[in-house]
C-alpha cells in the first residue's frame, strides 16, 4: 500500500436516515472514515429501467484519506442497499494541516 497523504471525500445517497447512519456507523467504527456528514433529504431525480424516478435520499459525505479509500469501497460494496450505488470520489485539497493530521489518525488502522 503506499503512504499517501492526501485527503478525499466520497459522496453516496440511501433512501433512508436510519440506512445512513448504519453506514456512516460502520465506516467509522473500521477506521475507514474520520467523519461521516448526513445531509438532510434531499430530491433526486434520474432514470431506472426506462423510466423517469423521483425519490427522497440522504447523502453521506465521508471524509477519509487516499490511503483508506479501498476499505471505504469495500464497506459500500458490502453494505450499501442499492443494487448500483453512487459512489463519487472527490480530492480534498487545501485542507489545514491540523484537520489533516486528525483524519489520518481516525483512519490509522491498529
Amino acid at each position: 500500500m503506499r503512504n499517501d497523504p492526501a485527503l478525499c471525500l466520497c459522496l453516496t445517497t440511501v433512501a433512508e436516515v436510519a440506512e445512513a447512519n448504519a453506514l456512516a456507523q460502520k465506516l467509522i467504527e473500521q477506521r475507514a472514515a474520520a467523519c461521516v456528514q448526513l445531509d438532510a433529504p434531499m430530491q433526486s431525480l434520474y432514470r431506472w429501467d426506462g423510466k423517469l424516478c423521483q425519490q427522497s435520499e440522504v447523502r453521506l459525505v465521508i471524509k477519509t484519506t487516499v490511503n483508506a479509500k479501498g476499505r471505504v469501497e469495500q464497506l459500500l460494496a458490502e453494505h450499501h442497499p442499492y443494487q448500483v450505488p453512487q459512489v463519487i470520489w472527490i480530492h480534498a485539497a487545501d485542507a489545514p494541516a491540523d484537520y489533516a493530521a486528525w483524519v489520518h489518525q481516525q483512519t490509522e488502522t491498529r
